[in-house]
């Protein structure tokens, strides 16, 4: 028994998170659920009676009408509130993308986990990082004006684009609902960012102009 656990616990290393699905769930009733961008996986409040396990596309986690995480392909979402033993979820999930999920019945997230003892371990370990990344993202949003949290969001989340400029992929109303601050707020600041050239700011989308500069008053 001691040996068949160790061997678990190697596999699982070896692992990624799709195969986990296909090894630890596949006697479960799985059911395949897309979402529209906008569209709301389940609010906060609603009682806990799905795990889901992201395939593709990404999701907002939000809190007090903040997100405070965004989730990409091959994670699980829900398992904060269900090893937290709440009734209900803690947070509202949204999808940013089209997204592509496998449903799981709280009952066969259960089984999954007495059956494979290395499953409980794993999963324990990825909620336990998942609740110290939310602690740390609230403890420097926390630390932080609503105009450097907004300067911050911008700078980490920044992609080169063919014209040796950078996009960001964010609106400005999803910039609101990250930094928790009024929609009319985030305008004010992003426009005058566009008056001093460091952005272009049009119809809600952000082309950076002078990262540089950018980093300079963000500092």
């Amino acid at each position: 028994m001691y040996f068949r656990k160790q061997q678990e616990r190697k596999d699982m290393k070896n692992q990624n998170l799709k195969e986990i699905i296909d090894t630890y769930f596949k006697h479960a009733k799985l059911r395949h659920v897309e979402i529209e961008k906008g569209e709301t996986l389940f609010n906060r409040k609603d009682v806990v009676s799905h795990i889901y396990f992201l395939k593709g596309g990404e999701l907002s986690i939000i809190l007090n009408s903040q997100t405070v995480w965004q989730a990409f392909h091959h994670e699980f979402i829900g398992i904060t509130s269900y090893f937290n033993h709440e009734t209900k979820y803690s947070s509202t999930v949204k999808a940013y993308k089209k997204s592509q999920l496998i449903q799981i019945s709280t009952e066969d997230f259960k089984a999954a986990l007495i059956t494979y003892p290395a499953l409980n371990t794993y999963l324990m370990k990825l909620f336990s990082n998942r609740i110290n990344l939310i602690y740390e993202h609230t403890k420097t949003h926390a630390a932080l004006t609503r105009k450097k949290r907004l300067l911050k969001l911008i700078l980490d989340k920044v992609e080169p684009n063919q014209s040796n400029r950078y996009n960001f992929r964010y609106t400005s109303k999803e910039i609101s609902e990250f930094i928790g601050a009024p929609h009319n707020y985030v305008k004010t600041i992003l426009s005058n960012l566009q008056d001093k050239k460091l952005i272009n700011f049009n119809q809600g989308l952000i082309e950076i102009i002078d990262l540089k500069g950018l980093r300079l008053v963000s500092e």
